[in-house]
């Protein structure tokens, strides 16, 4: 059961994740999934099965911003493959202080918040580690307002696993690098 949008009732469907050789115009890899799968999760295992199929290593892979996770920006990286995958837009909220205004030091393990305070690990999650500020830091700040709610005691933020690899998907993103000539595309 799924559906993209939220005025609209969940009904059974399927996704399809295609894989095609962009030079030759032939399609290497299909992956039929339910509707609740995520695209995410499925770059990792098509990389794969494209290169034990055609017995190339893929160069470059294109994608849409439903694939930008900092997971596959890594394993892209890993494996030295070019990204062309858009990064998902960031959530505006005119509310709240955006993350964005957030500095991670990931030598470090922390985060600095906008008025210059440290963030400390709080928890880990499924996809990243929880970092949360001190309440008497909050309590006082000029910025407290705009951070988070009044009912909360300190502001927190996730940080996801491969962060590093998705800021730097970002940064290239708004540098508008493409592909070279002859890069073969997944």
């Amino acid at each position: 059961m799924a559906t993209s949008r939220q005025d609209q009732r969940l009904e059974p469907s399927f996704k399809q994740h295609t894989s095609v050789d962009d030079q030759h115009g032939v399609v290497v890899d299909v992956e039929v999934t339910t509707g609740e799968q995520s695209e995410g999760e499925q770059l990792q295992e098509q990389l794969q099965r494209v290169e034990q199929t055609t017995g190339i290593g893929v160069q470059t892979v294109t994608a849409d911003a439903a694939y930008a996770h900092g997971k596959n920006y890594a394993t892209l990286e890993e494996h030295r493959v070019e990204a062309v995958i858009p990064p998902q837009r960031e959530v505006r909220s005119p509310k709240r202080i955006p993350l964005r205004r957030f500095k991670y030091d990931s030598k470090h393990k922390r985060v600095r918040c906008p008025a210059g305070k440290v963030l400390q690990p709080s928890r880990r999650v499924k996809n990243g580690t929880v970092y949360r500020a001190a309440a008497r830091d909050c309590a006082q700040c000029p910025l407290r307002k705009r951070c988070f709610s009044e009912t909360a005691y300190s502001r927190t933020v996730l940080i996801v696993d491969s962060c590093e690899t998705l800021l730097r998907a970002r940064r290239k993103s708004s540098r508008g690098t493409r592909p070279g000539p002859n890069a073969r595309v997944m």
